[in-house]
């Protein structure tokens, strides 16, 4: 990632731009998901940790997920308005 792109990419997530995009479905799955991550330590307190590291762990994998769709829309970006303009002096 260039620079620029990781300025770019660390915006959108302090301004958590994401919000924009995401429908109410998604607040719900995501309660949904604590409430059985609580359910499941109550029941079986001895894995809390193990499950909370698999959390850590899949939410991190989400991140880099995160990134790459990032990367690969700026760089899509990039190449249709590389596009664009050379075909401009088509349709003058």
């Amino acid at each position: 990632m260039t620079d620029l792109m990781r300025a770019l990419y660390e915006f959108t997530e302090e301004q958590r731009l994401e919000k924009y995009f995401l429908r109410k479905e998604y607040e719900e799955y995501q309660r949904a998901a604590y409430r059985k991550f609580d359910e499941i330590v109550a029941e079986y307190p001895q894995v809390h940790k193990k499950l909370n590291d698999m959390v850590s762990d899949l939410n991190a994998c989400s991140s880099y997920e995160y990134e790459a769709a990032f990367q690969v829309g700026f760089l899509l970006r990039g190449e249709l308005t590389r596009l664009q303009r050379s075909y401009e002096g088509l349709f003058e």
